[in-house]
């Protein structure tokens, strides 16, 4: 799913000179927004140095350059270059998904529709779908779509969301989902008075009848479906603070369990906080946190990576890493010196190992003069150490 360079860190826009790929070592990306970034007044020279768009979902990671489009499935370890559909070019791609194993997905939307690519992992030659959603009349003739987000599920569910602007802050937004790996789909596009007409933050589908989004333009709604994304009802976020303001990150699938992140933001002398919220039901309904508020001090915007039970949140002051193996009931504080300031992404590559963007920042004088750049560092000791890869 494609994302501004903040709070999430799905998505980076990269600005700084292209490097071309090599085969068995990477790493550093330029976001053209610093988000938490570091400041520096001279801008560090990364060994790999990437650029483009980059993206991330689970352990695969993309990224679209001048090059054409690569893909990592080790946390950015590792990359390979990727052929792109005929007559597509690499700025015309609104988003990119990937699982490894499983398919490539790119979508290219025009004037009316969408065009979506997929190709099986091991497969020479690329699928096309042509996606046309339908909007309500108020929508008017809106255009090319203003995003579009690729979601794979669970077995071979895939759920593709195409939006275009609704005022402000709004949006329309028309849910397509195939249960057989994208060789069909079904439209369930938003009536006019659902309240699924904001922005769709994030999608997850714990199978193809229940879904929970997480939307608004300020990331604090919760909107879950019980029928595939024909009807949509609010959830309340149980669990979460009565004064702070707050965002909900990305939904993961733990167990049989939906959990999804609550950031509790800085005020009147509090400091940030992160709380798991936990759903039984897939979304329908949530009890609250599964345990204790991390302290985040005066930071937000955390990394989070999940992989079975296992989770881990940095703080982009870096320093430390919290980790916990049951679900958010308990926490481990790892101190971790090399881990810098500036974490924007971080994957899990297993229980005990992951990488982690960077990001930097300076402006040694004029405005015209800022730049910004990333590297990556990586961990296989649960933490402790890390270094640049």
């Amino acid at each position: 799913m494609i994302k501004n360079f903040t709070r999430s860190g799905k998505l980076m826009l990269l600005v700084a000179s292209v490097t071309a790929l090599a085969g068995c070592g990477t790493t550093a990306v330029s976001p053209s927004t610093p988000g938490s970034a570091t400041p520096y007044s001279v801008a560090p020279v990364p060994g790999h140095a990437l650029a483009g768009r980059f993206g991330a979902s689970g352990t695969s990671l993309w990224l679209i350059s001048e090059s054409g489009l690569s893909i990592s499935d080790d946390g950015g370890l590792h990359w390979s270059t990727e052929a792109l559909p005929d007559g597509v070019g690499a700025a015309s791609i609104a988003d990119v998904s990937e699982i490894s194993n499983r398919r490539l997905w790119v979508a290219v939307p025009d004037e009316t529709g969408v065009h979506l690519y997929n190709r099986a992992a091991g497969a020479a030659t690329w699928n096309s779908t042509y996606l046309v959603p339908t909007w309500p009349a108020e929508a008017g003739s809106p255009g090319p779509a203003s995003s579009v987000a690729i979601t794979p599920g669970p077995g071979n569910l895939v759920t593709v969301v195409v939006s275009v602007p609704n005022g402000a802050d709004g949006a329309f937004s028309s849910l397509f989902t195939s249960a057989d790996d994208g060789e069909t789909f079904a439209e369930h596009p938003a009536s006019q008075d659902s309240p699924a007409n904001v922005v769709w933050k994030h999608v997850t589908f714990v199978n193809p009848q229940s879904g929970l989004v997480v939307g608004g333009s300020t990331e604090d709604s919760l909107l879950h479906t019980a029928d595939g994304g024909a009807t949509w009802v609010a959830v309340p976020a149980t669990g979460a603070p009565a004064t702070n303001s707050f965002y909900l990150g990305e939904p993961v699938i733990v167990g049989s369990d939906l959990e999804v992140p609550l950031i509790s933001l800085p005020s009147n002398g509090s400091d940030a906080g992160l709380l798991l919220l936990v759903s039984h039901d897939g979304g329908a309904t949530f009890a609250g946190p599964t345990g204790p508020a991390l302290d985040l001090s005066s930071a937000v915007n955390p990394a989070m990576a999940s992989v079975g039970l296992v989770t881990w949140v940095a703080p982009n002051i870096g320093g430390k890493v919290f980790e916990t193996a049951d679900g958010g009931r308990t926490w481990t504080t790892v101190t971790a010196p090399g881990l810098p300031t500036g974490v924007e992404v971080m994957t899990l590559t297993g229980p005990a190992s992951a990488t982690a963007l960077i990001g930097l920042s300076g402006c040694p004088g004029f405005v015209p003069d800022c730049w910004t750049s990333a590297y990556v560092v990586a961990t296989t000791d649960g933490g402790r150490t890390w270094r640049a890869v």
